[in-house]
C-alpha cells in the first residue's frame, strides 16, 4: 500500500513539473516576465480594457502558467498550452495562447515588446515589455 501512495505522488510530481513544448522558437519567446504597458482596440477602437492595470506584469512559465500580478499579490494564474492558430483577422497562422476552456489568444514579438491579440471582434491589443 505504502509503495502504491509513492509511486501516485511521484507520478504526480513528475506531471507537475513537466514542461510545455513549443511548436517553434518563436514561441518560445513568450516564457518570462512582461511589464504592461497599454492596450487598442475595442468597439470604438480607442482602447479602455480593464483586464491589466498599468502597474500589473504578467509571466508565462514553460511549465505552462500565465500569472498576473499587480505589483503587489498575485492575482489570477491560468494554465495554458502553445500552437500555432489561424487568427480571425487576416488568418495569418501566429503563435497563441491554448486555454483549458478552449479560448486562446495569438501573439507576436517584436523586439522587447509583446502584443497579446483578443481572438474576438471588437477585441484588445495588449501591449508589454520585457521585464
Amino acid at each position: 500500500m505504502k509503495n502504491i501512495l509513492a509511486l501516485i505522488i511521484t507520478l504526480c510530481l513528475v506531471i507537475a513539473c513537466k514542461k510545455i513544448t513549443a511548436p517553434n522558437e518563436e514561441a518560445k519567446k513568450i516564457f518570462g516576465t512582461w511589464y504592461y504597458d497599454s492596450n487598442t482596440g475595442g468597439y470604438y477602437g480607442n482602447g479602455g480594457s480593464t483586464r491589466f492595470t498599468y502597474n500589473s506584469y504578467v509571466t508565462f512559465t514553460e511549465k505552462g502558467y500565465f500569472k498576473m500580478d499587480s505589483g503587489t499579490q498575485s492575482e489570477k494564474q491560468r494554465r495554458f498550452t502553445l500552437e500555432m492558430k489561424e487568427t480571425i483577422h487576416d488568418s495569418v497562422q501566429r503563435p497563441a495562447l491554448v486555454y483549458k476552456d478552449g479560448n486562446y489568444e495569438t501573439y507576436v514579438i517584436t523586439n522587447e515588446t509583446l502584443y497579446l491579440f483578443d481572438e474576438a471582434y471588437d477585441g484588445y491589443i495588449y501591449r508589454f515589455y520585457r521585464k
